[in-house]
């Protein structure tokens, strides 16, 4: 499920967790079949492909993103997910004029 576009555009990132983190199933005292019926769970799963809407917010947050990290092409991917590489190829366009 996804949020709707105006509540999603307040984030500055998007990060998928795609298993369950391990020492939680650790923590919570779960034998091994337990854990494997949620490693199971997870694998199972299948993401639709992601790519927010370009907004102020998102080209702000990718800008200060690469400043932190000194790297577009992952401050893109953490942004803009699946969209990156259009970002990317636009930045790289308005930038050679």
């Amino acid at each position: 499920d996804s949020l709707p576009e105006a509540l999603a555009d307040r984030f500055d990132l998007y990060l998928r967790c795609a298993t369950p983190n391990p020492a939680a199933a650790r923590d919570l005292d779960l034998d091994g079949g337990y854990r494997a019926i949620l490693g199971n769970h997870y694998a199972r799963l299948e993401y639709a492909t992601f790519s927010p809407q370009v907004s102020a917010r998102r080209v702000y947050a990718m800008a200060r993103i690469e400043k932190a990290l000194g790297d577009r092409e992952a401050a893109a991917r953490l942004v803009f997910v699946a969209g990156a590489d259009d970002i990317l190829a636009a930045h790289a366009a308005a930038s050679a004029t």
